[in-house]
């Protein structure tokens, strides 16, 4: 019986080959449509899946009445105003882009575009693995901490741990000597919070007060 179906099917088929042609063209451009917009919700559904307290993690955005605009930039201050004055929250820091980052390497400034400024607390907060000697205790306590991501780390300190190691790093102009007190995965390009190098929070306090033209950033409100 089912010889004879297949059969007649072929037979139909042969004899209607513009039909056959135009129904198996249509057939697969939906199934791989289909294909790509399934595998482009599984992704978008995995963000941030990757941080075990995904469901915890909270990012504070700035409502501008003036401009009618939701931005992510809130007073420096906030984070610690939060943790003194709500005891419901658990921890809370500062993540702020670091525009002018360089890395002397091999006498040549190497420009690190994913430099974050925060606290140790970063570390507690999102899941970030930590590789080689790396200790997950006040890696960013020092002013001059810096923890790198396995990427970079291979890039500067190829084929040795680079924990300890020091180095000297251009911040907004100012030339100073970095020791690095830790390594990182690479983070998962699914996570919305992304980073190739971390170092102190209190490194971008000057140029925050010179952006608002102010000089207490680390204490007023008005300074974002």
């Amino acid at each position: 019986m089912f010889k004879h179906f297949l059969k007649t099917a072929l037979r139909f088929l042969k004899q209607n080959k513009t039909f056959t042609v135009i129904n198996l063209f249509g057939l697969s451009v939906a199934l791989a449509s289909s294909f790509i917009i399934l595998l482009y919700v599984i992704n978008e559904l995995s963000y941030d899946h990757c941080h075990k307290k995904w469901t915890r993690i909270y990012r504070v955005n700035t409502y501008f009445a003036d401009f009618k605009r939701v931005m992510a930039a809130t007073p420096y201050v906030l984070s610690t105003t939060l943790k003194n004055e709500y005891p419901q929250i658990e921890k809370a820091v500062n993540t702020t882009s670091v525009k002018e980052f360089f890395l002397k390497v091999n006498n040549e400034d190497m420009r690190l575009p994913g430099t974050v400024g925060t606290s140790s607390e970063i570390f507690d907060i999102f899941t970030i693995p930590l590789i080689g000697d790396s200790k997950r205790d006040k890696l960013l306590d020092d002013l001059n901490s810096l923890v790198l991501s396995r990427k970079v780390a291979e890039k500067i300190f190829p084929g040795i741990d680079p924990v300890g190691k020091e180095i000297t790093g251009l911040v907004n102009g100012k030339e100073d000597i970095f020791v690095v007190t830790g390594v990182f995965e690479d983070m998962p390009v699914n996570s919305t919070f992304r980073a190739q190098c971390f170092v102190n929070s209190s490194l971008t306090l000057d140029a925050i007060n010179k952006t608002y033209n102010n000089n207490d950033a680390e204490t007023s409100v008005m300074s974002t």
